[in-house]
């Protein structure tokens, strides 16, 4: 996976380019851009300060390699599945049902 930093402003200029998300540039970079934000009153102003609140799992995401994809792509399914059926006679069966699109 690549990443491609742009700048937000009109020009859209690719600012980097990495080889993927793991690297250390990326690390220090988004350090840099959360450290040096100066609020301009803009949208960026609630998105900044969001990563800033959840700093230790922004950069917890950067260096490991870990993921909850599978998990959520677990839960989409029985949500759809649930969407689906309209109710179950018992818990037993939709039991059944997420083991069956599980496997």
């Amino acid at each position: 996976m690549s990443f491609i930093c742009c700048d937000a402003e009109v020009s859209h200029d690719i600012v980097a380019i990495l080889e993927n998300r793991l690297t250390k540039t990326i690390r220090e970079r988004l350090i840099d851009v959360l450290e040096n934000y100066r609020r301009s009153g803009q949208n960026m102003d609630t998105a900044i300060s969001t990563l800033k609140k959840n700093m230790i799992a922004v950069l917890n995401s950067v260096e490991y390699d870990f993921s909850n994809g599978p998990v959520e792509g677990i839960n989409r399914r029985i949500k759809s599945l649930k969407r689906s059926c309209f109710g179950f006679r018992n818990l037993d069966n939709f039991r059944k049902r997420i083991a069956l699109i599980r496997s």
